[in-house]
């Protein structure tokens, strides 16, 4: 599974850990990480297809802290001839 880096905070320490939605609200989930690259890392273990999780580097998001999500639309795609 892969996230966006700025997902993930505590990245080069021993630990990094995420914010996943569970119900209203954030809790910090700790992570495995594998591979990083072009702004994406690989999640080994602590989270699940399907988890969602604060991105966007909102540092006054804390743990517990209930929000309502907001869903960023993907940007289309334009193919050429």
């Amino acid at each position: 599974m892969l996230v966006p880096i700025d997902a993930i905070r505590d990245l080069d320490a021993a630990q990094p850990w995420a914010l996943k939605l569970v119900g209203a609200r954030v809790h910090r989930q700790n992570l495995r990480l594998g591979l990083r690259g072009g702004g994406l890392a690989e999640v080994i273990e602590g989270l699940a297809a399907g988890d969602l999780v604060v991105a966007g580097g909102y540092a006054e998001v804390m743990d517990r802290t209930r929000i309502r999500p907001v869903f960023a639309t993907p940007a289309p795609i334009a193919l050429l001839p």
